[in-house]
């Protein structure tokens, strides 16, 4: 794998998991205003869709460490 793709799934991975906090905190009405996927769908896009699959494993995996946690 080459250092810039191997620095560009670090940048996805790292704003999937930003995303995701921020949007626990940002509710427009009841609804949570996500943009959490944006990052995930331009990876599976570019990379292919085994990069999608990783990033959506990231994805899941913050999630279910936010219910685990309580965030």
């Amino acid at each position: 794998m080459k250092t810039r793709k191997i620095a560009t799934i670090s940048i996805f991975g790292g704003l999937i998991i930003l995303l995701q906090l921020i949007s626990t905190y940002i509710n427009f009405g009841s609804f949570p205003i996500t943009l959490t996927l944006i990052p995930i769908i331009i990876a599976a896009a570019v990379y292919g869709e085994k990069m999608g699959f990783l990033m959506g494993a990231v994805f899941g995996l913050v999630v279910i460490t936010m219910v685990i946690t309580g965030a």
